[in-house]
């Protein structure tokens, strides 16, 4: 039986966006991104905002704790309407990556998807119907692609890009999912895009999602 789902976790400047658009257009799935924070956000009765600061870096409550939150931003936060979620999520009561991994699995639930990046194929390891892919590229590839041949960005300051990139995904795996170390074996299909184009990559995935679990 083919693939229902398709995970694609990517490196920054691997064009893992591109691969996962062509893979749904060619499996006739739903290519789901920036969804993902929507239906969290809708889900936890908190701004998008708050997601993706949940997401991107430490929770609010944890910079309190190390002592990094400023007084402006405290009485930003003071000042803010107050709510119910609010409360629960200051109060530790709501983990907001509890929210993101049950939205990837109601998407998941929900089927004929490709689910692009949020650590999905963590998210859903182990379930027959998902097809993981991981979608890569050296740094030097990633950061010329980035900085669009220095038109955009200085070398130096795209290289210095993928390398936060490249921190913050390391991030998110050992917050999410207390991994400390990405490895190829949490995936099914692994695409060094130094080489192949985005078009090549997805014909690969869509290959592999046919014939899984046949």
């Amino acid at each position: 039986m083919p693939a229902t789902v398709v995970c694609i976790s990517r490196t920054d400047g691997a064009d893992g966006e591109a691969v996962g658009i062509a893979v749904a257009s060619e499996l006739g799935y739903r290519y789901v991104d920036r969804e993902v924070v929507l239906r969290a956000a809708e889900k936890a009765h908190v701004d998008r905002a708050t997601i993706e600061d949940v997401e991107r870096r430490k929770s609010f409550v944890r910079r309190l704790l190390d002592g990094l939150t400023t007084p402006t931003v405290l009485a930003a936060v003071e000042a803010a309407p107050f709510s119910v979620a609010a409360a629960d999520v200051a109060a530790g009561a709501l983990d907001l990556r509890d929210v993101i991994r049950s939205v990837i699995g109601d998407l998941a639930e929900e089927g004929r998807v490709v689910i692009v990046s949020h650590a999905a194929s963590m998210a859903l390891a182990g379930d027959s119907n998902v097809l993981r892919v991981l979608v890569t590229a050296s740094p030097d590839v990633r950061a010329d692609r980035i900085s669009r041949g220095g038109k955009w960005l200085a070398p130096a300051e795209a290289a210095a890009a993928v390398r936060d990139a490249d921190r913050n995904r390391q991030d998110y795996f050992r917050r999410f999912y207390d991994v400390d170390r990405e490895e190829a074996t949490y995936y099914d299909v692994v695409l060094n895009t130094d080489q192949l184009t985005a078009k090549h990559a997805a014909a690969i995935v869509c290959a592999a999602a046919r014939i899984a679990g046949s």
